[in-house]
């Protein structure tokens, strides 16, 4: 089996899912049913607690009405979430999926990949990786207020050329697995690498809600650094916050202009013309000297 029969979308789930009905006929029912008794009961009534017992009662009315839940969205997993749950055996599984096209060959990205220690530059929010024994890795992020943690990765898998596997050692509480997938390409354009990160959260559908909710956060990260990523690989450079590419030309032909400090004079000696200054100058100095020869 493998993770990417189905991937995911940047939102979790494609599209046209995220406002599907997911609600059966009793649901629907008993949610109209109950939604409406609790608006007539709470305009019936009246005052703050009226208000909010109706507001409630229309909410639920409304669920009842469209057939869609978000909080039952948040709190069930998708099909290929169900299918990698069963795969990896564990209780409760959160997953999401990044790609990106890398302008250099398979074998190169896999290389540069395969020995991650060399890649701490390109990825912002880690500090260090230190080379272990047996496949594994210590990695060392930053986090808030100048603190750091570690983590201990283990290399389960490895495919020359086509696949890369993770899976963080020790993590009783929230162990990740981590999933790199490489293709060639359409039309010759290099590497396509896709990204599955899973991990497994406690508590069951809360967890899993709590884990989804977290899981927008890493979404966003993951997109930074694969891009942070591709430009390394391709490049050799990373971007910094303070020096980004489009800032760093319009800075090169802000400096290339003359500025508007420049005296005349100094830009007169750049272009080899003669300023008004040294016009007025001469002029003052010949009309000084015929004055002197007429007295």
């Amino acid at each position: 089996m493998s993770e990417f029969d189905e991937p995911l979308s940047a939102t979790r789930r494609a599209p046209d899912q995220v406002r599907t009905k997911n609600l059966d006929r009793t649901e629907r029912t008993l949610s109209l049913v109950g939604g409406g008794a609790l608006l007539f009961n709470g305009l019936r009534e009246g005052g703050v607690g009226g208000l909010l017992q109706a507001g409630m009662g229309a909410l639920l009315a409304w669920r009842g009405a469209s057939g869609h839940c978000r909080l039952k969205q948040a709190t069930t997993a998708s099909p290929l979430e169900r299918r990698l749950q069963q795969h990896y055996g564990w209780r409760n599984l959160e997953a999401l999926s990044r790609s990106v096209t890398i302008a250099r060959p398979r074998s190169e990205v896999f290389q540069r990949l395969a020995e991650p220690d060399a890649l701490v530059e390109a990825l912002g929010g880690v500090e260090r990786i230190e080379a272990l024994e047996d496949g594994r890795s210590r990695w060392t992020f930053g986090a808030p207020l100048g603190k750091t943690f570690d983590l201990t990765l283990k290399r389960e898998e490895c495919r020359d050329d086509e696949r890369l596997v993770w899976m963080t050692e020790d993590a009783r509480w929230l162990p990740h697995r981590c999933t790199l997938s490489f293709a060639d390409a359409p039309h010759g354009r290099g590497t396509e690498l896709r990204v599955l990160l899973a991990c497994e959260p406690p508590a069951g559908r809360v967890g899993y809600a709590a884990a989804s909710l977290f899981g927008r956060v890493t979404g966003t990260v993951l997109i930074r650094e694969l891009r942070r990523l591709k430009q390394y690989l391709e490049t050799g450079e990373i971007p910094t916050a303070g020096e980004r590419p489009a800032i760093a030309a319009q800075a090169a032909d802000k400096d290339e202009r003359p500025s508007a400090g420049r005296t005349s004079a100094d830009s007169a000696a750049s272009s080899g013309r003669p300023s008004a200054e040294r016009t007025d100058a001469g002029q003052a100095s010949a009309t000084l000297a015929n004055g002197e020869g007429t007295a």
